[in-house]
């Protein structure tokens, strides 16, 4: 706002202060810590959001703070925070959609939802692996395949805008995730 730093410097500090927080509540085992710590992450993006478009370094980087936020979680047995990085992945993945979602890019909507639904998946299938029989892996990925199926929706209605091709794709391993 008052242009004392770049944006990209911004961005880096952002990141970093984010992962340190991460870390330091896995040290202090500080659940408070880490509810900041994912709150500031999750912030990050909005509050240095511009009219630039680029999906590659802002999903890039929220794709990084999921898997931190799942080992974290891990480590420290905090299951919930799976959720809540759902939650803002989803947010902010909409929040992209209506800043510059038009039909030149559909194709990088769908990698993006579906590439959410997959992490989370992943996640999930990560978790129960290694024994852990919790319930906050499954409902994130759930929450990340409704989010997949709430934008076909979207679709469906504004089909005269967009090609059909576009929503049969997304619908099949949205319910397939779920």
């Amino acid at each position: 706002f008052y242009n004392l730093i770049s944006l990209s410097a911004a961005s880096v500090l952002m990141w970093v202060v984010t992962g340190a927080a991460l870390a330091l509540a896995a040290q202090l085992a500080a659940q408070s810590i880490a509810w900041l710590s994912v709150l500031g992450g999750f912030l990050t993006p909005a509050l240095l959001w511009t009219s630039r478009d680029n999906p590659v370094a802002l999903f890039g980087y929220i794709g990084v703070l999921n898997f931190g936020i799942a080992a974290v979680a891990a480590l420290k047995r905090w299951n919930y925070l799976i959720l809540l990085a759902a939650i803002g992945s989803v947010a902010t993945a909409f929040a992209w959609t209506t800043d510059f979602f038009g039909p030149t890019r559909t194709e990088t909507a769908r990698i993006i939802f579906l590439g959410f639904e997959a992490q989370f998946l992943a996640i999930c299938i990560a978790r129960s692996r290694v024994g852990e029989r919790e319930s906050w892996s499954t409902i994130a990925t759930a929450i990340a395949g409704f989010a997949a199926l709430v934008f076909c929706v979207f679709f469906i209605v504004n089909q005269q805008r967009y090609r059909a091709d576009f929503i049969f794709p997304i619908l099949f391993f949205a319910n397939t995730g779920l």
